[in-house]
């Protein structure tokens, strides 16, 4: 049986209305990695439907759907995605911490996602440095 057949018979038990995260890895997901720099870095695919896949990649930052066309430019890419995702996380080394309630904390996530961001501290540090 060729690669292509049993991609086929694989990716056929998929959900097709799935457009987000699938919760387990069906049989149809894919398991890489990638070398740069003498280091090994894994990301999955996963098929969603024939029209998209869901790509992980940690090391990255990378975990979202794609347009399955796209996935061989995003792979092009890949490798300094990587590399700029430990760049990045390299220079933030320090942490600020302090209390707040909880009504505040959920003001804060919700202006967070009101004003586009996934993340409070993405949030919190764009305002204190605008400042």
């Amino acid at each position: 049986m060729s690669v292509k057949n049993a991609t086929k018979k694989k990716s056929h038990k998929l959900s097709a209305g799935l457009l987000e995260k699938p919760t387990n890895q069906p049989l149809g997901s894919f398991k890489h990695t990638i070398t740069i720099n003498n280091k090994r870095y894994k990301y999955v695919i996963t098929p969603i439907n024939k029209k998209w896949v869901f790509f992980e990649c940690p090391t990255g930052g990378i975990s979202q759907r794609f347009l399955a066309e796209d996935i061989m430019a995003l792979l092009i890419d890949l490798p300094q995605l990587i590399l700029s995702e430990i760049d990045y996380k390299r220079k933030q080394e320090e942490t600020i911490r302090f209390r707040i309630s909880s009504e505040q904390k959920n003001t804060i996530e919700k202006n967070a996602i009101k004003n586009g961001y996934n993340n409070v501290s993405a949030f919190i540090r764009d305002l204190a440095l605008a400042a």
